[in-house]
């Protein structure tokens, strides 16, 4: 091929173009799922941008196997089969939370107020013994322990 208008050798890569050229008509890619229900792309107006949507860690993947891998494992005794996502029957309370309860009661108790605390705290101090279960015991004389 000869030189272009100012000197310069032909451009010979495979798929290169002149600046003064046109740029190809682009296709926009999609992923299965747009194509499997006929549309093109992400369901967007093409704007010759490929589509990126095949990430393999994206979260609807994750939460599709997580589901999958929750449909194979033996039911729990509600029935729920995913326990990270079953809300059957509240924790039990940690030794955090019976700490701060026990802690809040004596403190209102010291200022002559009234605690109140729920009764799985109150049976978690109960099972502990010694202070907790004299808490307890005194919340109850009080008529607090409900």
């Amino acid at each position: 091929m000869p030189p272009d208008e100012k000197g310069r050798p032909p451009i010979t890569t495979p798929g290169a173009r002149r600046p003064h050229q046109p740029p190809p008509p682009l296709e926009v890619a999609g992923h299965p799922e747009c194509k499997a229900d006929g549309r093109q792309g992400c369901g967007k107006a093409p704007t010759g941008v490929p589509c990126t949507w095949n990430h393999p860690q994206d979260l609807h993947a994750q939460l599709r196997r997580r589901g999958v891998a929750a449909s194979r494992s033996v039911p729990l005794h509600c029935g729920c089969r995913d326990p990270h996502a079953c809300r059957c029957t509240p924790p039990p309370p940690s030794a955090v939370m019976v700490d701060a309860g026990a802690a809040a009661a004596a403190h209102l108790l010291a200022h002559k107020l009234m605690p109140l605390l729920d009764i799985d705290t109150l049976r978690a101090l109960w099972r502990r013994g010694g202070a907790d279960r004299a808490l307890v015991a005194q919340l109850n004389d009080y008529g607090l322990a409900r």
